[in-house]
């Protein structure tokens, strides 16, 4: 009678004790194992790009669903949604930039509920912490720096000299068109004066009527007069049109200058580099 007694107490302190553990374990089914938060990089320095990384598992029978939030010192860096059936694990991330100095990761699940039916779900382990010290990034190297020096210098050059450069550039302009207007004005006017000398009453000399030039007094002359006089001025007249034709559109006049500015600085440099071989020789 006694043993049964015992017995029967034993069996019924064993339900009473394991009644709250199978309730517990039915009730919390999900969640992130213990000690389970890591990040991508073993050996981090400031100012990296690194991902926090979290294991979530789902014991139960049905699919649920949540979302991990990822902080760093308190202040929230990131969200990662989850979706979990039956029997299921994953692994879930947020990417951190990090920054000088000791910090604390935390990870943690928030509104993980059965996703049929949206009743809250109770997890296990809901809160997990990452404690790192970040270390300060290595100075560049001597190069490195030389050359981002040499580039803030430049371009501070840059940034000076240019205003510098369009003006320049800007009043060379406004003096070349300037000159170029001048010499339309000047040749429109000699090709008119020409044109109106032409057709005006022939001057002493001349036979009304006529388009010879009055005789020299001697043969030589004669041939000299008939031949040269009107034939100088035509080519003369068709000098001025060309030239006319030249600097009345830009589209021509500047290439034109830029070709004459090139070769003239081509003729220079090749005069003083026989000027330096015959120096040499």
């Amino acid at each position: 009678m006694r043993r049964f007694l015992i017995s029967a107490s034993a069996v019924i302190l064993i339900a009473l004790f394991s009644s709250p553990l199978y309730a517990v374990a039915e009730t919390a089914s999900a969640g992130i194992p213990a000690g389970n938060i890591w990040l991508s990089k073993n050996t981090v320095t400031e100012k990296e790009s690194v991902r926090i990384f979290l294991p979530v598992y789902n014991a139960g029978a049905t699919k649920i669903s949540g979302d991990a939030v990822f902080s760093v010192d308190a202040m929230q860096v990131g969200t990662a949604h989850f979706e979990l059936d039956a029997g299921n694990s994953t692994i879930v991330s947020s990417t951190w930039t990090t920054t000088k100095g000791a910090h604390s990761i935390t990870a943690e699940l928030q509104g993980t509920v059965d996703a049929k039916t949206g009743t809250e779900v109770s997890v296990s382990a809901n809160t997990q912490t990452l404690a790192v010290d970040i270390a300060e990034r290595p100075p560049a190297p001597a190069l490195v720096q030389a050359l981002g020096t040499v580039a803030n210098v430049a371009q501070n050059t840059v940034s000076v000299a240019l205003p510098v450069v369009a003006s320049i550039a800007n009043t060379v302009f406004k003096e070349t068109e300037q000159l170029r207007e001048s010499a339309i004005v000047a040749l429109e006017n000699s090709l008119n004066g020409n044109n109106s000398s032409s057709d005006a009453t022939p001057s002493q000399g001349l036979v009304l009527g006529a388009e010879t030039f009055r005789a020299p007094t001697t043969d030589a002359g004669l041939m000299a007069t008939a031949v040269t006089a009107p034939a100088s001025e035509g080519i003369m007249r068709i000098l001025q049109t060309i030239l006319l034709f030249l600097v009345s559109y830009q589209w021509v006049f500047y290439p034109l200058l830029l070709l004459i500015l090139l070769g003239l600085l081509f003729l220079i440099g090749k005069g003083m580099s026989r000027k330096k071989a015959g120096i040499r020789g």
